[in-house]
């Protein structure tokens, strides 16, 4: 699943990259309490992979 569903629905098919919302937002949640929790003063990240969703449009001719 990705965040456009009408790109599969395309012909060809689209791929796409998923930037994963869900685990962006997870991640950022964790990193406002432990700031909230441990008074941390200093900024930190986390990285959250993107996932590539390949479908026709990006595959060579048969």
């Amino acid at each position: 699943m990705n965040e456009d569903d009408t790109a599969e629905h395309t012909e060809p098919p689209i791929s796409t990259l998923s930037l994963q919302p869900r685990k962006v937002a997870e991640a950022g949640i964790e990193l406002l309490v432990a700031a909230l929790e441990n008074g941390d003063e200093e900024p930190s990240g986390v990285l959250v992979p993107t996932r590539l969703l390949v479908r026709e449009s990006s595959r060579g001719p048969s």
